[in-house]
């Protein structure tokens, strides 16, 4: 077997381990991880600014002013 062959073949059997074992373990608790409650929703729109998109004033596209 040449050693492309073997590397990937190392890859995905890597891939496959982690992929089992990591699986029940993300799924356990038998909620969605990408649920937020309304304090955590409320603290990432804090942080990272709310999803609702602010209405553009004339002049502010995204362009450079030169």
């Amino acid at each position: 077997m040449s050693r492309v062959r073997f590397v990937m073949l190392a890859i995905a059997v890597a891939a496959t381990t982690s992929a089992a074992f990591f699986w029940p373990i993300t799924y356990s608790t038998g909620i969605a991880p990408w649920t937020f409650t309304e304090e955590q929703r409320a603290y990432r729109d804090r942080f990272f600014g709310s999803h609702v998109e602010r209405p553009l004033n004339e002049g502010q596209e995204m362009r450079p002013r030169w």
